[in-house]
């Protein structure tokens, strides 16, 4: 893998000046103030405005107003994954050209720098990766061929990657705020239907342990051992199906469903993106639809783990039709 000074400079905090040199990390202190104030930052993608084949980067923070255009795909071109930074300063995406060509790239989520961080043919960092809890490095899945393989990788470009013993099968990965552990899911299967269960492993040494079924898309409450997410509470097949929000304690292997999220009379997924700064709230996404999937309507929202204090925080823009969605870690 190649990686620059520049590239390395935003992995670490810092900022490239003009001559090159590394500026020292910058103090954050003001986030926790503004991620108190504020909600969390988040960032999607739109299609192509009619006429313009480009589609869009769009990235906001909950609370402060409308969301602004941080970069536009080449003509014919889209963008494949976005994962924001736990600090939500910086935003790594992955860009492919019409060609097929695809590079990854860090920039700050306000706009000031972007850094190149694998151009075509230098590497890349596989499927759905995400942040280290530090922000120093990044997880994701092993590629070969273009195919996910079994195996997670920690990876800190300029350095050796660094693969998550006994990671096999684990998807969708979210890292304990503290490192020291990661929760992601598997595939499997549930009262008769294709089903995900929730896992844990410890990331020094891969020690791993099942902790609950019917489980997908988890993600760590700060300073605890629960966990929010999916579960499905009625599946009658294709465009048929009600998932709704869930809390999970881990080490008291005890589920807590949150039936304001999703009612299981009607169609629809809730799905947890992340807990606020400090695990007051959890953000999800909350997709309806009528007969089929075609009439799906999206809404942002966050409630208490309790179930209380329901409040819808779709920002502007998000309505339109969108392609991914992203939200920083807690």
């Amino acid at each position: 893998m190649l990686a620059t000074a520049a590239c390395l400079s935003v992995l670490g905090g810092g900022v490239t000046p003009a001559s090159g040199r590394l500026a020292p990390a910058a103090d954050r202190s003001h986030e926790h103030v503004a991620a108190a104030s504020h909600g969390p930052v988040y960032a999607f993608v739109t299609t192509a405005p009619q006429g313009s084949h480009r589609e869009r980067l769009w990235v906001g923070r909950i609370g402060a107003g409308a969301p602004t255009v941080l970069a536009k795909a080449p003509r014919g071109g889209s963008f494949d994954l976005v994962a924001i930074s736990p600090t939500g300063r910086r935003l790594a995406y992955d860009v492919t050209t019409a060609r097929g060509n695809t590079s990854t790239y860090i920039a700050r989520t306000d706009g000031s720098v972007r850094h190149l961080l694998y151009g075509p043919g230098q590497g890349d960092l596989g499927g759905d990766y995400v942040w280290s809890a530090d922000g120093s490095s990044f997880i994701h899945q092993t590629v070969v061929g273009g195919k996910r393989t079994l195996g997670l990788i920690l990876a800190r470009p300029g350095s050796k990657n660094r693969r998550i013993p006994h990671s096999a099968g684990v998807f969708q990965p979210s890292p304990r705020p503290d490192g020291g552990w990661l929760v992601g899911h598997r595939f499997d299967t549930y009262a008769g239907h294709p089903s995900t269960s929730c896992v844990i492993l410890r990331m020094h040494d891969g020690l791993r342990r099942q902790v609950a079924p019917n489980c997908g898309g988890p993600v760590w409450r700060p300073n605890t051992w629960e966990i929010a997410a999916g579960r499905v509470i009625r599946n009658g097949g294709q465009d048929s199906i009600s998932e709704a929000l869930m809390v999970y304690d881990v080490r008291k292997r005890a589920a807590h469903v949150l039936p304001q999220t999703q009612s299981a009379s009607t169609n629809g997924i809730a799905t947890p993106y992340a807990w606020n700064h400090n695990g007051a709230f959890i953000y999800y996404l909350h997709i309806t639809w009528g007969r089929d999937e075609r009439s799906a309507t999206y809404h942002l929202m966050r409630i208490r783990p309790d179930g209380s204090g329901k409040q819808n925080v779709t920002p502007p823009r998000l309505r339109r039709p969108f392609l991914l969605f992203a939200m920083q870690p807690a």
